[in-house]
């Protein structure tokens, strides 16, 4: 029998589960050609929300258009600009000959190599970076452009956008990003990262986001929702999960949702009829195991102020910088704690909940407070 749980592709159509308010809000964003940036940990919901937000606009406005870049395997300023070429091109046209036509229209002097596949979806552009770097500003400016000349609205989603950082000259690239984009009416821009420096210093100095956009920061869905997604999904499969252990998942996976899919699914396979606790806890165990080393390599790449930083934060310490702290962790002082959080800030390791420095990743948090310092 199939897995009930989704647990590697974006949660739309049937599989999303909750946000009302986000999902209202990000809509009518888009809608009303609102510039955005999400912003939430890895794994809480941001691809899925704006999967279906987008679905809902599309819906009410037949001009509406969509364009996704996805920034998670991209590590130089040069690869952005042709995904967001290829996929901008993709949104407004018709099949592979259009799209082929549309390039050639705009770049009459390039000669690119073309690959297209099966069809559309599959369009491939290969430009060397030389000629890259000379159209950037051409580039940056397509969206807007074929938006006008195609008489549509063109919203383009950029997810992973944190992996800018990376870039050789990311202050120049945001730059460049925020002087284009300021100026288009027919092309909006919703942006999606997790919380680090860049991105947020980024939202709030940018001319685009700051004066003619929203920042919205994405907390942990209601847990009454997920209970009610978890309960009816176990019961539609034939198998059984009461509020209790559904709520005792979510809790394991700190609320993250890619981690409740994850410990639900493994739940599910072990079930016959009826989901047990010692499954649930089995389930999890597996989890943080196959994880372990992922995470044994990202705690080998922290210096060791870093990690006795986390050591405090997954014992619940809550005044870090106080002298009985930095001692009972083997912090050698305010300053050294300062910059381990704002190194771990800028790595998304940790992130601020309210007052308060948490892991981001729970399951990490766990293996790290349970596996490796054994608190």
């Amino acid at each position: 029998m199939e897995t009930p749980f989704d647990n590697i592709k974006a949660s739309v159509n049937q599989y999303f589960v909750g946000r009302k308010e986000e999902l209202s809000r990000l809509s009518a964003d888009f809608s009303f050609m609102t510039n955005t940036v999400v912003i939430s940990p890895q794994g809480w919901g941001k691809t899925s929300l704006v999967s279906k937000a987008a679905e809902i606009a599309s819906a009410r406005d037949p001009k509406l258009r969509f364009c996704f870049v996805d920034m998670f395997n991209i590590r130089v300023e040069e690869d952005f600009y042709v995904s967001l070429l290829q996929n901008v091109i993709k949104s407004v046209s018709s099949g592979v000959e259009d799209a082929v036509g549309l390039f050639s229209s705009v770049f009459a002097e390039v000669k690119p190599r073309i690959e297209f596949g099966a069809g559309l979806p599959d369009l491939r552009i290969g430009l060397d970076r030389d000629t890259v770097r000379r159209y950037r500003d051409l580039i940056l400016d397509l969206p807007q452009k074929l938006a006008d000349e195609r008489d549509v609205k063109l919203v383009v989603c950029v997810d992973d956008f944190h992996m800018a950082e990376l870039f050789d000259e990311t202050d120049d690239f945001l730059h460049r990003l925020d002087t284009r984009w300021a100026a288009h009416e027919k092309a909006a821009y919703c942006l999606c990262s997790s919380p680090n420096g860049m991105v947020e210093k980024f939202a709030q100095k940018s001319i685009t986001f700051h004066i003619y956009g929203q920042v919205m920061n994405l907390g942990k869905m209601d847990e009454k929702d997920l209970v009610t997604m978890l309960r009816d999904r176990f019961m539609d499969s034939g198998k059984y999960l009461d509020d209790e252990k559904a709520l005792m998942m979510i809790e394991l996976a700190g609320g993250c949702p890619y981690y409740v899919h994850q410990i639900a699914n493994l739940s599910w396979m072990r079930t016959s009829v009826v989901c047990s606790e010692d499954v649930i806890y089995e389930s999890h165990a597996s989890l943080v195991d196959q994880s372990s080393l992922v995470f044994a390599m990202l705690t080998a790449g922290l210096t060791e102020q870093q990690v006795c930083y986390l050591r405090a934060v997954v014992s619940g310490e809550t005044v870090i910088s106080s002298a009985e702290v930095l001692h009972r962790h083997n912090i050698t002082s305010a300053t050294s704690a300062s910059r381990s959080k704002a190194a771990l800030l800028h790595k998304g390791i940790v992130c601020n909940v309210g007052d308060r420095v948490s892991v981001t990743d729970p399951i990490y948090a766990y293996w790290l407070k349970h596996k490796y310092f054994d608190i």
